[in-house]
């Protein structure tokens, strides 16, 4: 019997959307399951990426230090690494963030081009800040 490859998919920054047109294979899907063991994804409930790959798909722009890490472990631990997807490959939206800073972004949207009430224009602006 022959040895079921060992595939992972991986979502790091952005829409999920890869993942849903895998889904989106439907009964294609069933045809491979027999060939396959899905190790690691996010609708795999493994916590630790595991060691001896096959073949990961990796989704998502790598948009923090977070997913950094997690890449260098993936990629040490998958024979073939494939970036799926505008996200993975080119950064796409999630990298967009990266140029702006929020307070700018927002002072933009909510008070320099705010016509609604424009006696608040002059109000001073303050960003809401988490921490």
């Amino acid at each position: 019997m022959m040895e079921k490859a060992r595939i992972a998919t991986l979502w790091l920054d952005g829409c999920s959307g890869c993942h849903m047109s895998l889904l989106d294979m439907d009964e294609r899907l069933l045809e491979i399951a027999s060939k396959i063991e899905l190790v690691y994804s996010p609708i795999v409930d493994a916590k630790e990426f595991p060691e001896n790959v096959d073949l990961t798909l990796a989704e998502g722009a790598i948009a923090s230090d977070e997913d950094v890490e997690k890449i260098k472990r993936v990629r040490s631990r998958t024979k073939l690494l494939v970036a799926l997807g505008d996200c993975a490959v080119t950064g796409n939206v999630p990298a967009m963030r990266n140029n702006f800073v929020l307070e700018d972004v927002l002072r933009r949207s909510y008070i320099e081009n705010a016509n609604a009430n424009p006696e608040r224009r002059s109000m001073k602006f303050r960003c809401w800040n988490p921490k």
